[in-house]
């Protein structure tokens, strides 16, 4: 009988749930989830942690971040995450399906600790929205993301208000999320946002620091780094996938990525998760 392959699980927004958004504490999550919550999933829905008790850690895409009481994390719908195995650590959570709110978690994940004033800010809006989903709550879908755009603002790194750069950069990593595997040219992302290649490459350069070609490489290479790490995918079969015309192309296009072979990186994994898995085994 041939083994089941090893894929990242991607995890749905529940379709019973009456409002595209919710929240819930991590306690919570722990009680109600019977698989293994620190095995890697990939929300289909934007996440913000609040933690409320003790302290702990969350990975996304590779990065472990410690996170303690106080201290707020935000995971856009996409990303790869696991959750630390559960301890007396306890958290809010917002979840909310992408179309639902006018926001985005920033791509470069980290953990802020907001200033007492936010801090109360953020609580106060997580228990109005506690409360609008409640049982005996409106449940208006209006009102629920109204909260939960407020916040989604109250999240947010700085204070500046929206840009043309800033938008069209939004829009071209949306783009490169639906479109990671078909094209890895300028051009054709350029055609898609209808702006002329030259303005993307602007600002990409003026918004992160890097040119449009190096963010499509970039995503190209995080896809990849996923798929290796956590799925069991061979690697001509994930060429193709990811866009490539041969295993050599994607061979060479990850090396210059990241100084290693595919086959160098997945095993780094494999070996990591084998000596994870004997350390849970009984003794």
């Amino acid at each position: 009988m041939s083994r089941a392959r090893r894929r990242i699980e991607a995890i749905a927004y529940a379709a019973h749930r009456p409002l595209p958004v919710e929240v819930l504490t991590l306690e919570a999550l722990h009680a109600r989830r019977p698989r293994d919550l620190s095995r890697p999933e990939r929300p289909e829905f934007h996440l913000v942690l609040l933690a409320t008790r003790g302290e702990s850690f969350h990975v996304v895409d590779f990065v472990r971040h410690p996170i303690r009481r106080g201290q707020l994390l935000t995971v856009a719908a996409g990303c790869v995450q696991q959750f630390a195995p559960a301890s007396s650590f306890d958290a809010l959570m917002l979840v909310c399906k992408p179309d639902a709110v006018r926001w985005r978690p920033e791509p470069d994940t980290s953990v802020l600790t907001p200033s007492p004033q936010r801090l109360a800010l953020l609580t106060s809006l997580f228990e109005g929205l506690e409360r609008e989903l409640a049982p005996e709550g409106g449940h208006a879908a209006s009102v629920a993301t109204r909260l939960a755009d407020a916040i989604g603002a109250a999240c947010a790194v700085t204070d500046a208000a929206p840009s043309e750069a800033r938008d069209l950069v939004r829009r071209f990593r949306a783009a490169l999320d639906k479109h990671v595997g078909e094209t890895h040219e300028v051009a054709a992302y350029a055609a898609i946002l209808r702006v002329h290649a030259r303005t993307l490459t602007r600002h990409c350069l003026a918004t992160t620091g890097l040119s449009a070609k190096q963010m499509i490489d970039e995503r190209v290479s995080l896809e990849a780094r996923r798929s290796l790490a956590h799925e069991d995918v061979p690697v001509a079969e994930l060429a193709g996938a990811l866009g490539f015309g041969s295993a050599t192309q994607f061979v060479k296009f990850f090396r210059r990525l990241t100084g290693q072979t595919p086959s160098a990186f997945r095993a780094r994994f494999a070996a990591a998760d084998e000596r994870r898995d004997a350390a849970r085994r009984p003794a």
